[in-house]
């Protein structure tokens, strides 16, 4: 059939050709001879048309004419041609479709309604006692035998896929069977039914592996999977009903391996994901805790060797939600966490994959769900379960990086990063009520670790394939901590002053590695910088007068904003936003000093007047400054903020001032101003040649 088809399709194609080669001959001719009485028909023909006599035309120049537009114009496929292929094409596809729906998908669904159907029979026959329940099982063991039979000579004799629901709806069948034999009617012990049901997981496989076909084992899982739910019998029997599931699911994994089903797992996992969560929202009490244990950890360690990344990341992921809605109890449930986080990274340095980070993000994630669910853990060993998984996190990217000599990857980075930050928060929530004299230690500790971890990296930059990106991560780490280890021991404001060291350390980085990614993290960092001095620090009183804490966040926050205006320079834009951020933020600092000093000082009468005439003051003199540090150090940013914040005092003093302060601080706000106006255009009298030299500079490097 292909054969002819190519051959009737070759013959359309010259048929086509030569339909307009005649046109092209009759066009030609027409154009010397007398056109046609009548056009010949579509359906006709075009007769040969002869060639123009030597008296019309010179006999030289018409075959050259028609043998250069032959050459020149091309055959193309007719419209008419192209509407027939696509006709078929939609054709085939419809009728594909058709197969497909008609064979494939009614035999799915046929099966799994069929299943449905035997155990509702089962169910119902138990409750009106039809047969004894031997009987019962037996029929159903015939059936599902008989079915396979049936199956098997279907296959035989070229109806496979058919076949395949047939042999796929017997594996279900035995399944309820043998499931009902020992949950339903207690005939067989639980080793033998488990025996048996083992070895209908075994043929199942067996199956699939023989007439190679996934959907066999799809099924029979299915069936396998949907048995406990349709043989219910609202009594709990957890050990026989993870075995059930556990068997299913080695069968699964069996039988996915030789032929690479990928979908096999995915379907054992999800399923063993939602009957694990149905069970535990239907049948957990605080006296399962150890099966439900052992079933979670059961089926980690079945799903997390399969070098699927999705598969190895969720069940790690789940593990550790489960462990901490498992056991209220500190030691149990963070002894857990720690094995299976060290189970995670042993299968990423196993299995090559990214589920290191997943089991950084799992164990830390954990931890917050469980103090969410119960409430503060014991502090002592909250503490160092939580050291030792920051030592063991630590020690692994070091193992990772120095002793295998692996190449550095994304989630060494991620967890060196974040490895010191989140022990060292949850450590600090964790002791701060009883053991705040230590934090400041604590940080130190942290921070002598990272130097340490970066002495090792720095012996090994000798290496060919050296990265410095972990060596400037763990030193600018280590240089936060320290930092930051003295304030912790006299201010509360700890969180936005890390913030602030943190954000200027990965802008250092960002500069020496030249990565873009982490300048984004830096300015994520910042705008919770900002977000914080603002809604939280900069209304809380003090009593002091700069020397008080708020003062300090404020300043830190400015120099770090500062220094990584430096670190930046070579990018204008980014490095002006800094600057100018860090300018806002110091004279925001000055402005909450000023208010506070005029709410202790002040009587209330003059309270209003004294704020208004201060504030334009100290912007005044703030904006003077900046025109001189400008004029001697040739920066015309702080000469453009400097002029821009005298403009906005003057605007204040007359559209403000002038109507809410009282004349005697009318009169002092007019004066003091008016001296730093003159003394600004003094500046710019004095030193007029040398900033137009200045600007001619500019222009020429620009």
């Amino acid at each position: 059939m292909d054969a002819l088809t190519e051959a009737i399709v070759r013959l359309l194609k010259r048929m086509e050709q030569v339909e307009a080669r005649l046109g092209r001959l009759e066009r030609l001719s027409s154009a010397g001879a007398s056109p046609e009485p009548s056009p010949p028909a579509e359906s006709q023909i075009p007769p040969v048309v002869q060639p123009p006599q030597a008296s019309q035309q010179p006999a030289t120049s018409e075959p050259t004419i028609e043998a250069q537009q032959i050459q020149l114009t091309p055959s193309t496929r007719d419209s008419a041609f192209d509407r027939r292929a696509e006709h078929r094409t939609e054709v085939r596809e419809e009728r594909q479709l058709e197969a497909r729906v008609g064979l494939t998908w009614v035999n799915r669904i046929g099966v799994l309604t069929l299943v449905i159907g035997v155990a509702l029979f089962f169910k119902y026959a138990f409750d009106n006692q039809w047969i004894g329940q031997t009987g019962r099982v037996v029929l159903g063991v015939l059936a599902g035998l008989a079915t396979l039979l049936m199956g098997d000579v279907l296959w035989r004799r070229g109806q496979k896929v058919f076949a395949q629901g047939v042999c796929g709806l017997a594996m279900s069948i035995l399944y309820l069977s043998f499931y009902a034999s020992f949950g339903f009617y207690h005939l067989l012990p639980g080793a033998a039914a488990f025996a048996l049901m083992a070895m209908v997981t075994a043929t199942s496989g067996a199956l699939a592996l023989r007439y190679d076909s996934m959907a066999i084992g799809a099924l029979a899982m299915l069936g396998g999977y949907l048995t406990p739910l349709l043989l219910s019998t609202g009594q709990d029997a957890p050990w026989s009903f993870f075995s059930y599931v556990f068997v299913i699911d080695v069968g699964a994994v069996a039988m996915s391996r030789p032929r690479r089903w990928r979908p096999l797992d995915v379907m054992a996992f999800v399923a063993s994901a939602a009957l694990y969560a149905l069970w535990f929202v239907a049948w957990f009490t605080p006296e399962k805790r150890t099966v439900a244990t052992v079933a979670v950890l059961g089926f980690y360690a079945l799903f997390a060797v399969l070098k699927s990344p999705p598969i190895s990341g969720a069940a790690q992921a789940l593990t550790g939600i489960a462990l901490a809605a498992i056991w209220p109890q500190t030691a149990p449930y963070l002894f857990l966490a720690l094995a299976v986080g060290a189970a995670g990274l042993a299968l990423a340095d196993w299995a090559g994959t990214s589920i290191a980070t997943l089991s950084f993000a799992t164990f830390w994630g954990s931890y917050g769900l469980w103090i969410g669910l119960h409430g503060r853990p014991e502090e002592t060993i909250a503490a160092l379960c939580l050291t030792a998984a920051f030592v063991m996190y630590l020690a692994w990217v070091a193992f990772e990086v120095l002793v295998r000599g692996q190449q550095v990857r994304t989630q060494h980075l991620v967890i060196l990063g974040f490895n010191g930050i989140t022990d060292f928060g949850c450590i600090y929530v964790l002791l701060k009520p009883h053991y705040e004299a230590w934090l400041g230690l604590i940080a130190v500790a942290i921070a002598a670790v990272h130097l340490l971890a970066g002495m090792s990296l720095w012996r090994a930059r000798a290496a060919a394939s050296y990265d410095s990106r972990p060596l400037l991560l763990v030193l600018g780490l280590a240089l936060g901590f320290l930092t930051l280890a003295v304030p912790i021991q006299f201010t509360g404001f700890s969180i936005t002053l890390s913030w602030a060291l943190e954000a200027a350390a990965l802008v250092w980085i960002g500069r020496r590695v030249s990565d873009n990614r982490v300048w984004m993290g830096a300015a994520a960092i910042y705008v919770l910088v900002v977000l914080r001095l603002y809604a939280f620090d900069a209304w809380l009183p003090e009593t002091r007068l700069l020397v008080n804490s708020r003062f300090v966040t404020f300043a830190v926050s400015a120099a770090s904003f500062w220094l990584a205006a430096w670190f930046v320079k070579s990018t204008r834009s980014a490095a002006a936003i800094a600057y100018v951020t860090g300018h806002f933020i110091f004279l925001s600092a000055c402005l909450f000093e000023l208010n506070d000093w005029a709410q202790a000082n002040v009587s209330a009468d003059n309270h209003v007047s004294v704020l208004a005439v201060g504030v334009s003051i100290l912007m005044a003199v703030y904006g003077t400054l900046l025109i001189c540090i400008g004029v001697i150090y040739r920066l015309p940013l702080d000469r453009v903020l400097g002029l821009g914040l005298m403009g906005i005092v003057v605007l204040k003093l007359y559209l403000y001032d002038v109507w809410e302060a009282s004349r005697l601080f009318r009169t002092a706000a007019f004066v003091s101003l008016g001296v730093l106006l003159l003394f600004t255009s003094y500046l710019y009298s004095r030193f007029r040649v040398a900033l137009e030299n200045w600007w001619k500079d500019e222009d020429v490097r620009r």
